[in-house]
């Protein structure tokens, strides 16, 4: 029974008094509307099974197109997104555009037509919804016997007086997963990708990293040294996670070899400080051997090393490090920076002009577990 949405907390169930009984069977009986990470969900039960048939197409001069439509309400913003049917008569998630069209939305999944459930999902910020509170409403309208003498019978709104209360919230990660191999190098080659990392921290340089990282709409894995993890402020790290970045174990001390409980702890100090569980760690120095990607996955990681090295901790000038990521990067490539460890103001320098060459090269910076397709896990 659709009513809530099965493991998603933030279901919002939406009563129905249903004050004008119908045969049709696009009559709504319960519905509720909910969050998975970036996207809305929204579910309902009807009176009975209906097919995408029931949709039919909309022919100018009709006072009605048979659809079902969620209604949304934030602020200036008043989406409206409708099931329809297209022109081989499968149902699909839509924005009206007036005078009988239609455009459907990008990204947008549909399950459980043929029955008398469904579940549309959509991604929010694509309909320029942002976090907060909105109101929602279902709407339904057919076509079928006795239209032509009311139109208010051949409608069905749920919840019947008023929209429903709900509310967006900016999803956090909570960790990640990547497939393939224990030793990576570098990503694909075949998309316009390129991992963007940083070592050695958290430290007074981080939280200026990611407000550029931010600036430029881009992403990277930041692999922190745990014993700098347990001096950091618990929100920087969170803030390292709401602009879509990702945090990586980078051992506790910095020590060559690390151990497995070294590489333990340094998850645990970052799982207690932002609530994330990382899944990529890096070997200080690159030194690695059979033990130490052993013990990386023993404990749920993989070792990520590199293909792009501008050797900024050296402090070797701020034109230096953008040549040296420019006239190495291609696609697919792992690249190595400092926001820790010692003054990091060359490396910050750079970074605006590294990214800015990045667009040029049509390349986007992306954590490195997204470059190796992996997964993440939200909140």
């Amino acid at each position: 029974m659709v009513g809530t949405a099965p493991g998603d907390s933030s279901a919002r169930p939406a009563h129905h008094t249903d004050p004008i009984e119908s045969s049709s069977p696009l009559d709504l009986r319960s519905a509720f509307l909910g969050q998975r990470a970036w996207r809305l969900e929204v579910g309902l039960r009807t009176q009975s099974a209906w097919t995408s048939i029931d949709l039919e197409t909309w022919l100018p001069g009709e006072p009605l197109r048979p659809h079902i439509c969620l209604l949304l309400h934030q602020g200036p913003a008043h989406p409206t997104l409708c099931v329809v049917s297209d022109a081989r008569g499968r149902p699909t998630l839509s924005r009206p555009l007036g005078g009988g069209r239609w455009r459907q939305l990008d990204g947008a999944r549909i399950e459980g037509t043929g029955s008398n459930e469904l579940i549309a999902s959509f991604p929010w910020r694509r309909i320029g919804l942002r976090p907060g509170g909105l109101r929602w409403r279902l709407n339904t309208a057919w076509t079928e016997a006795p239209c032509e003498l009311s139109l208010e019978e051949c409608q069905d709104l749920l919840p019947d007086r008023e929209a429903a209360r709900a509310r967006v919230r900016r999803p956090m990660p909570v960790g990640c997963s990547v497939p393939g191999t224990p030793l990576r190098f570098h990503g694909p080659r075949h998309r316009p990708l390129v991992g963007l990392s940083f070592d050695d921290g958290p430290s007074a340089h981080t939280a200026r990293f990611v407000r550029i990282l931010r600036r430029f709409r881009m992403t990277a894995t930041f692999f922190q040294v745990g014993e700098q993890v347990l001096r950091s402020d618990r929100r920087l790290e969170r803030k390292i996670l709401r602009g879509g970045s990702e945090i990586g174990d980078h051992s506790l001390r910095h020590e060559l070899y690390p151990s497995s409980a070294s590489i333990a702890a340094t998850k645990r100090a970052i799982v207690r400080a932002s609530g994330f569980r990382p899944c990529l760690f890096r070997p200080p120095g690159g030194a690695f051997d059979g033990g130490v990607i052993g013990a990386a996955l023993a404990n749920g990681m993989k070792t990520i090393l590199w293909e792009v090295d501008p050797r900024d901790w050296g402090r070797p000038g701020t034109g230096a490090i953008i040549s040296r990521v420019l006239g190495r990067v291609r696609r697919g490539s792992v690249i190595l920076m400092h926001d820790g460890g010692g003054d990091r103001s060359q490396t910050l320098a750079a970074l605006p002009a590294i990214l800015r060459g990045l667009r040029r090269r049509h390349l986007h910076g992306v954590k490195v577990s997204a470059l190796l397709r992996g997964h993440t896990r939200w909140r």
